[in-house]
C-alpha cells in the first residue's frame, strides 16, 4: 500500500464482542487507502481484542497498560498515526462504502473546514439517526443533532455546532497544533471541547450526509451504566470547559451558533 490517506482510530475497552464487525466492514470498504490503529485501553478483556485483532494483517494493535479514557486513548492512537488525516471511529460502529472519502473531502478541498462527521444511524434500527453532529445548548446540555429523526432528515452538507467522536475527522497537523484532545475528560464531552477549540482557532466543524455510519449506541457500558447518558453528565463538563479552557466568554456564543 502507498502512503495511506488516512489513519483510522479505534479506542477498545470491553469491545471484543463488537469490534469483529467494525473491523470487517472497515477491511471492506477502505483499507487500501488508510492506516487502521486500534488502542486496547487496559479493558478486562485485553487478550480477546489482541487475538481478534491478529486476524486482521492489516490493523496495527497498540496496547495500553492503563485504562486512560476515550480522550487519551485517541491522543494514544494519534501518535502512531502517519497519514495527513485522522479519523476516531468507535468500536460498536461498522461503516458504510463510500463513508470515508465522503468524510474528508471537505478537508481536502476547503481549508476553513476543520473537523468533520458523518450521518451516524442506530445500528439495530438503521433508518433512525443517531446524530448529525452535535448541538450545545446554551443550558451546557451537549444533545445529539437528529436524534430519533428518521433517516435523511438532513440531507445536505451542513455546518454543526459540534461533531460526534463516535465518527469525525480532522487534519493531524491541526489536531496535534490544538494539543489533540484534553485527556483530562475521560469519556463524553471532549468531542464537544475539542470542537469548540477547532471553531474558536477559526475553523468549522461540518456533516456529511454522505458519510454513513451504524452504532451501537453504548455497547461498551454496562446495564446499569447506561441509565447515565450524555445529557446527564454534559452541563457539569460544558462548566468544566468554560472554566479550564477560558471559554466562560465565548462558550454561549459557541451553544448560539447553529
Amino acid at each position: 500500500m502507498s502512503a495511506p490517506a488516512a489513519s483510522i482510530i479505534i479506542v477498545a475497552y470491553n469491545s471484543a464482542a463488537h469490534l469483529g464487525p467494525c473491523l470487517r466492514s472497515l477491511v471492506a470498504t477502505c483499507c487500501d487507502t488508510c492506516e487502521i490503529i486500534v488502542v486496547e485501553n487496559a479493558s478486562p478483556d485485553t487478550a480477546a481484542t489482541a487475538a481478534l485483532v491478529a486476524q486482521f494483517p492489516q490493523v496495527r494493535l497498540i496496547t495500553s497498560l492503563d485504562n486512560v479514557g476515550f480522550a487519551a486513548g485517541c491522543n494514544l492512537g494519534a501518535q502512531h498515526a502517519t497519514a495527513p488525516y485522522l479519523v476516531f471511529l468507535n468500536p460498536d460502529t461498522v461503516v458504510e462504502a463510500g463513508w470515508l472519502p465522503a468524510l474528508l473531502a471537505p478537508l481536502k478541498r476547503d481549508p476553513t473546514i476543520g473537523m468533520t462527521t458523518g450521518q451516524l444511524l442506530l445500528l439495530h434500527q438503521p433508518d433512525t439517526i443517531n446524530a448529525c453532529g452535535l448541538v450545545s445548548h446554551i443550558t451546557g446540555l451537549t444533545l445529539c443533532r437528529g436524534m430519533g429523526l428518521p433517516r435523511g432528515s438532513f440531507p445536505s452538507e451542513q455546518e454543526v455546532n459540534a461533531v460526534s467522536g463516535a465518527v469525525c475527522a480532522i487534519r493531524r497537523e491541526l489536531f496535534g497544533a490544538l494539543g489533540g484532545f484534553d485527556a483530562t475528560y475521560f469519556t463524553y464531552v471532549e468531542d464537544t471541547d475539542l470542537s469548540w477549540r477547532v471553531r474558536l482557532a477559526g475553523y468549522r466543524c461540518v456533516y456529511l450526509p454522505g458519510a454513513i455510519v451504524y452504532h451501537e449506541l453504548c455497547a461498551a457500558l454496562r446495564p446499569a451504566q447506561k441509565r447515565f447518558t450524555r445529557n446527564a453528565t454534559a452541563p457539569c463538563c460544558c462548566s468544566s470547559i468554560c472554566v479550564r479552557q477560558r471559554l466562560w466568554c465565548t462558550g454561549p456564543c459557541c451553544c448560539l451558533v447553529n
